[in-house]
């Protein structure tokens, strides 16, 4: 799949399936439609000069790192100590300004597609919740949490016991750390197979592969009629 971006305050990606064109006077133009903060917004971007993106190009699509290097963090968000970015989406939800974020406030907030959208493009990088146990330190907010709700406190323990693993993969995989990434799967597995289609012609080509000889792969064959082949020639 292959994107068109266009000028505007805030990123934005369209597939060509959504951005049909329309000629004005002599000239063609894509007429694309986008959501900014929950409004339609609508315009037209000139064909000739228009910026041609892929599936591959994750952080022109809006895929963001969330980093957490502190491998003893308890997993649990605190307001006044975490990244911009949580501060910032923090303050977007608390819609009552109460200083707390609630379940209907989070409800409300995943109704909105574009912030579903952008949620769904996060890619963390945090340390697994799969190696402490519910007695270690990590969890221990747990208690305070769930301090009036004994029952529902022993189950997450229990629960997040019956889930570690980490320690248990040594000598049978290699692992260098108990950082891991997260990718949200919906999301990874639908930017990775891309539906629809692109104009495939000689200026899109060459836009996209530049002019470096392409499927010069050691196992393919030099008489392989796709050898070294030169877009420049096409």
């Amino acid at each position: 799949m292959i994107y068109r971006r266009f000028d505007y305050p805030i990123d934005k990606s369209v597939p060509f399936s959504k951005a049909p064109v329309i000629k004005v006077g002599t000239e063609d133009w894509y007429n694309v439609s986008v959501t900014d903060d929950g409004q339609p917004v609508s315009g037209l971007v000139k064909k000739v000069g228009a910026k041609i993106i892929t599936q591959h190009d994750w952080e022109k699509l809006g895929f963001q790192i969330v980093e957490e290097t502190n491998a003893t963090a308890d997993g649990f968000l605190d307001p006044e100590d975490m990244p911009q970015f949580f501060k910032d989406l923090f303050a977007k939800i608390d819609t009552n300004h109460d200083g707390n974020v609630d379940s209907a406030e989070l409800a409300l907030a995943l109704k909105n597609a574009e912030t579903r959208s952008r949620w769904s493009k996060l890619i963390a990088h945090h340390p697994t919740e799969w190696k402490d146990k519910a007695d270690s330190a990590k969890w221990s907010k747990l208690d305070q949490l769930l301090e009036t709700s004994p029952k529902t406190l022993k189950h997450e323990k229990e629960r997040i016991s019956s889930y570690v693993f980490w320690d248990e993969l040594t000598g049978k995989a290699a692992i260098s750390s108990s950082l891991i990434w997260h990718f949200h799967p919906i999301a990874f597995v639908d930017n990775l197979s891309g539906a629809g289609c692109c104009e495939l012609n000689t200026t899109n080509f060459k836009s996209i592969f530049g002019s470096a000889s392409l499927f010069t792969g050691q196992n393919m064959p030099a008489n392989c009629d796709a050898y070294n082949v030169d877009p420049q020639n096409l």
